[in-house]
């Protein structure tokens, strides 16, 4: 084939892949982004440049090739989604090129090449790595490993070598690497084993560096040395490689039936990059596929060169179509978590351009798609303080935190997209009547309380808060929701109510639905008091809630009207 049609074909895939992911652009950033912009913003450059030296293993994960890409990016783009996802697929497209131009040299057709560019390229297993910024760490290990098959196979060491270095450095997956290369010299190579000691040496050295911070730890990134963990792990793989259950276990049998040095080299290259991951339990996302594919794409040149024109076109025809149906799950599920994320991280934002005086933040609820360090690191994007206060609300330390002066509660409404804020101002007074809403000031609920649930919060049997008890005060009133099943499960509840110890009086709710009742106010002096709820008996629901509650609350305070 001419080499002008060669290009030709590569740049056919490298547009298709990128046609097909255009809609990546439409995307937001997950919490694992939003933690490393916040932290990089602040890492000095002098610390990227001792860890990419460093030969120590990292305890926190650092990732020095990688979070490079945050700290470069968090600087000049900022919160500006795009030109991230632009960096990140046009590195995935670098290594497109490097992977044909290495299947080329290792013999390959050019029809074999390009299937197994268009295998690599666009691969459903990878999807991450082509839509979020978080797994650039993957892509930029496939970078490394790619540039040191090249150096290696030109016979260039000391490049290899640095290469084999920065792909650990971008993730610890390339710590298998040295292996992948002795599987080359036995079956491609000229079996030169001594080339290999200054790769098996850093090998060594970060693996077992490694297992000894593994011993004693417990955590998703534990590794686990049991047949289940392992078992476990590879079902879920196997499952990936070629998007049907189970059908990665073909290569086993493969690497014995099929006699061609290429696929074993390519296929024992998967396993072996693998094998890491195969003991993570905890971790299991196929996007770590990303740089055994590799390998795999590599060694699948031989099993396509064996086809003829047509059925190779065919075949890959095929593979295109399933991976299509698989992306269009795949992107359903990552613009609608961008949907979320975006729509949090700009009220977040607007909240702190209202409010930059805030010093503590108490969040109440997240998008689906985020988890707490990813709602941390919002707070302190938004806010522009690495210092800012954040608790959770169900934290045991938020009551703590509401006391003080300053605090500002964010409670996430789903439904709409929306962040609620509920700011106490310094030497702001408590309130007299309170009522279960997103601009509830919760700093009054003081134990025993529920989060919110539609329009009322759920109590314990026992609740306590604090109101300010005005000196027109005549009666406390107080609006429970009470449901049918609770009604049914448990029969009627009797709740009392205490003012600074003394009974205000007690009520039975017998009927579904909205109640309110008003009871009257112990004789006292206006100021703050405590009032508590003592709920008979306590719900234990059948539906599988392991809570303990009392009812569900809608309001409740004081008022100047009779009893």
């Amino acid at each position: 084939m001419p080499k002008w049609a060669a290009a030709a074909l590569l740049a056919a895939i490298v547009l298709f892949f990128w046609i097909a992911n255009r809609g990546a652009y439409k995307g937001y950033f997950q919490d694992d982004d939003l933690d490393n912009l916040s932290w990089t913003r602040d890492a000095q450059t002098s610390e990227f440049l001792q860890g990419l030296v460093d030969p120590r293993f990292s305890k926190f994960n650092f990732r020095p090739a990688g979070h490079w890409y945050y700290r470069v990016l968090g600087a000049t783009a900022k919160l500006h989604y795009p030109p991230y996802v632009a960096v990140l697929q046009l590195l995935h497209i670098v290594n497109i090129v490097l992977l044909w131009r290495l299947a080329r040299r290792l013999g390959a057709t050019v029809p074999a090449t390009a299937a197994a560019a268009l295998f690599f390229a666009f691969h459903m297993a990878a999807f991450d790595a082509y839509w979020r910024p978080m797994y650039i760490f993957d892509v930029v290990c496939g970078l490394f490993v790619l540039l040191s098959l090249h150096a290696y196979l030109a016979r260039r060491l000391l490049l290899s070598l640095g290469a084999f270095w920065l792909a650990y450095k971008a993730k610890e997956v390339a710590v298998m690497l040295p292996l992948v290369l002795l599987a080359y010299e036995g079956w491609l190579g000229r079996r030169e084993w001594k080339r290999l000691i200054p790769f098996f040496a850093i090998s060594a050295s970060f693996g077992l560096q490694a297992v000894f911070a593994n011993r004693g730890s417990d955590s998703a990134y534990t590794l686990r040395f049991t047949p289940q963990a392992f078992l476990t792990c590879l079902k879920f793989y196997a499952g990936k490689i070629f998007l049907a259950p189970f059908a990665g276990f073909v290569l086993l049998p493969a690497l014995w039936f099929v006699r061609d040095r290429r696929f074993r080299w390519g296929a024992a290259g998967l396993l072996l990059l693998l094998l890491p991951m195969l003991f993570l339990p905890g971790r299991l996302f196929a996007v770590y596929l990303y740089v055994p594919l590799i390998a795999l794409s590599l060694g699948m040149t031989s099993l396509f060169e064996r086809l003829p024109a047509p059925a190779l076109i065919a075949a890959m025809a095929v593979w295109t179509g399933v991976n299509f149906n698989v992306m269009r799950t795949l992107r359903h599920e990552a613009l609608t978590a961008a949907h979320e994320n975006r729509a949090y991280v700009g009220e977040a934002a607007r909240f702190f351009e209202r409010s930059p005086a805030v010093q503590t933040v108490v969040y109440d609820g997240a998008p689906r798609a985020m988890h707490r360090w990813g709602v941390e690191a919002t707070m302190r994007l938004a806010s522009g303080r690495s210092s800012i206060g954040i608790v959770w609300m169900n934290d045991k330390q938020a009551w703590q935190a509401l006391q003080g002066e300053s605090v500002a509660v964010l409670s996430w409404f789903a439904p709409t997209q929306k962040l609620f804020a509920v700011t106490k101002k310094p030497g702001e007074p408590d309130r007299a009547f309170i009522r279960m809403s997103m601009e509830t000031p919760v700093w009054q609920l003081t134990e025993g309380w529920f989060p919110l649930e539609s329009s009322c919060r759920w109590i314990r049997p026992y609740a306590s808060a604090r109101l300010w008890r005005p000196a027109e005060a005549r009666a406390f009133e107080m609006t429970v929701n009470m449901g049918k099943v609770q009604l049914g499960e448990m029969g009627p509840p009797e709740v009392e109510v205490k003012i600074e110890g003394a009974s205000a009086g007690r009520h039975t709710f017998r009927q579904p639905g909205w109640e309110t009742v008003r009871l009257a106010a112990p004789a006292g002096a206006p100021g703050a008091v405590k009032v508590e709820f003592v709920v008979r008996p306590g719900y234990r629901p059948k539906n599988g809630d392991p809570r303990t509650l009392g009812v569900a609350v809608v309001a409740f305070g004081f008022t100047q009207e009779a009893p």
